[in-house]
């Protein structure tokens, strides 16, 4: 019992094959008064890819009149699969017993690839609908697929030998990432009282923007430097009046 009437389970008695029998049905064997025998079964009866059905008492010795039934139980399969398929997969997948609780490996927060790029978890899908949780807990009341979801984020690095930065993160792949520098910064020490500074020129590696606040598409891991040219417009112009007070003083 325990499985359908379209599959059926080879017969062994004394070692010796007795042919088969589907499910749910019987068969009467004769024997010798006082002599001593066993029957057995398939341990296990295939049904389709991802479901079977199991005997976990697939044989029976006796020496006397009697009955005896054996019993299977449907198990259905668990996929556990992670996205991207390159990630490695977690724990869990096999056979269950049905109407089994089967609780999910914990899936990584987030998962370091190379340099620059990085995985970070979304969410579980249970035959391709989310659920909520890590882990997340499921009945094996039939085959189910279950899911890592994952993202893909990239690294922006925004590197400048002058002024502040911004915009340096992780970002999710296909999204546009904003990034700045201050324009314009005074050189350190006496020139820089003068007047003497640096001016933002442009951006040079993933962006060729000419602008200090621009954006750049994250489809790989990006890095951009600001350039700089040193002005001395001020300074000139200070030492010019400075100059021309001392010309007029003499």
């Amino acid at each position: 019992s325990g499985f359908p009437s379209t599959f059926s389970t080879n017969i062994t008695v004394d070692g010796k094959s007795s042919g088969a029998m589907k499910g749910g049905e019987s068969q009467t064997f004769k024997f010798a008064i006082g002599s001593s025998h066993t029957i057995s079964v398939d341990e296990y009866v295939a049904g389709t890819e991802v479901t079977r059905y199991y005997c976990s008492s697939n044989a029976w010795s006796f020496s006397s009149e009697g009955s005896y039934t054996f019993n299977y139980i449907a198990q259905h399969y668990l996929t556990v699969a992670v996205n991207p398929s390159e990630l490695a997969k977690l724990s869990g997948e096999g056979w269950y017993d049905e109407r089994t609780s089967v609780t999910t490996g914990t899936a990584t927060a987030v998962i370091p690839s190379g340099t620059g790029t990085q995985y970070v978890f979304k969410t579980w899908l249970v035959d391709g609908i989310a659920k909520l949780g890590n882990p997340v807990t499921l009945v094996m009341d039939a085959p189910h697929t279950v899911t890592a979801e994952y993202k893909t984020q990239y690294k922006l690095t925004v590197n400048s030998q002058y002024g502040t930065t911004s915009g340096s993160d992780w970002y999710d792949a296909g999204s546009t990432a904003e990034f700045s520098v201050t324009s314009s910064v005074p050189e350190s020490g006496i020139m820089g009282s003068l007047g003497v500074k640096y001016l933002f020129k442009s951006w040079t590696g993933d962006s060729l923007a000419t602008t200090p606040q621009a954006t750049v598409l994250m489809n790989s891991p990006k890095t951009v430097t600001a350039l700089w040219t040193k002005d001395y417009t001020q300074f000139y112009t200070i030492i010019g009046a400075i100059a021309g007070i001392v010309i007029a003083l003499i």
